[in-house]
């Protein structure tokens, strides 16, 4: 997703996820500083409702889940 945006491996991001459900939101969660730490990330939000916005968004298919992922810059990157 970095690759479509072009940004730099180094730049920091938002990341937005929507999770099929409040276990995979449970699960998430419980990772969210490893998962901001491989990405990139300054901020991640993790919810099942709701509108993911970003400068991209993208469905991914993760073991058979959707789940909906959206990244933007982060202010300043």
């Amino acid at each position: 997703m970095r690759k479509e945006l072009n940004l730099e491996l180094d730049a920091k991001i938002h990341v937005q996820i929507m999770a099929p459900s409040e276990k995979e939101v449970e699960l998430l969660s419980k990772e969210e500083k490893f998962i901001a730490e491989e990405v990139r990330a300054t901020k991640i939000n993790i919810f099942t409702k709701g509108e993911v916005k970003g400068e991209l968004v993208r469905e991914w298919n993760i073991e058979g889940l959707k789940f909906l992922i959206g990244i933007e810059r982060a202010e300043g990157a």
